[in-house]
């Protein structure tokens, strides 16, 4: 049992270097991983355009499938919030600070702290794609003192528009990847 805890946990690793920046090596295995069909909606209320204006922005991270040598019986997690703001396009790729409370399958909860960067690659292209990277620790509940790396990555047609003057933005959806390790 600790053997095939051992080879999920390097599976995780080696799976999470794809997707987002790799732990550090002196980082121990995974304590829950969390890939594709991962998703991430987060929309906005009334659509953004390039003029600063009131705005409620929703999101919901839907994880799973999730894998967690330390707790097994972790499988999906659900991440959800809801708040007003002023807000437009641009405000989109500003680097921030956030945090946010998982709550798994189990009941159980973890809140992360997290430094977001966001890059759109390809803006005047025909395939944008937006990719938001963060990168934290948990500092409540199951796994309290682990680093997080988590990544979106979608579409960035939509948000290209709408820094060009072009388009309005009335969402980003987005695949998702999560690892927490210690």
């Amino acid at each position: 049992m600790l053997r095939s805890a051992r080879v999920v946990a390097v599976a995780a690793l080696a799976l999470a270097g794809s997707l987002v920046s790799a732990a550090p090596a002196s980082a121990s295995p995974a304590q829950v991983y969390c890939t594709s069909p991962s998703s991430n909606l987060l929309t906005f209320t009334p659509p953004l355009t390039l003029a600063t204006q009131p705005t409620v922005v929703t999101r919901k991270t839907v994880y799973k499938p999730c894998t967690s040598p330390t707790v097994p019986e972790i499988v999906s997690g659900t991440s959800s919030t809801s708040f007003s703001m002023p807000d437009d396009c641009t405000m989109v790729l500003l680097p921030s600070t956030v945090s946010f409370t998982i709550t798994w399958n189990t009941g159980r909860t973890t809140t992360v702290k997290a430094s977001r960067t966001a890059t759109l690659a390809n803006p005047t292209g025909t395939s944008p794609t937006l990719t938001v990277d963060f990168a934290g620790s948990v500092t409540a509940g199951l796994f309290t003192g682990s680093l997080v790396q988590q990544q979106y990555v979608g579409s960035g047609a939509e948000l290209a528009a709408c820094l060009n003057g072009t388009g309005r933005l009335p969402a980003l959806k987005s695949a998702v990847s999560l690892l927490i390790y210690h």
